[in-house]
């Protein structure tokens, strides 16, 4: 699945984001940092504890 975004949120770092998702067992990437995201399912993703730095953006921690 490809998670994208007008010409606006493409400008948008969400590397954090990425990072957390990842750390789940999610395979997602954004090679640019901002979108589009790449997120190939699994049918899963782990369970745990997940750090975020959410300094660039609380927003990030509403995403997840």
């Amino acid at each position: 699945m490809i998670v994208d975004g007008d010409e606006h949120m493409r400008k948008r770092p969400i590397g954090p984001l990425v990072i957390a998702l990842q750390s789940l067992g999610i395979a997602a990437e954004a090679p640019t940092g901002c979108p589009p995201v790449t997120i190939s399912g699994q049918g899963h993703f782990g369970t745990g504890r997940v750090e975020i730095d959410a300094g660039l953006s609380s927003q990030y921690v509403s995403a997840l």
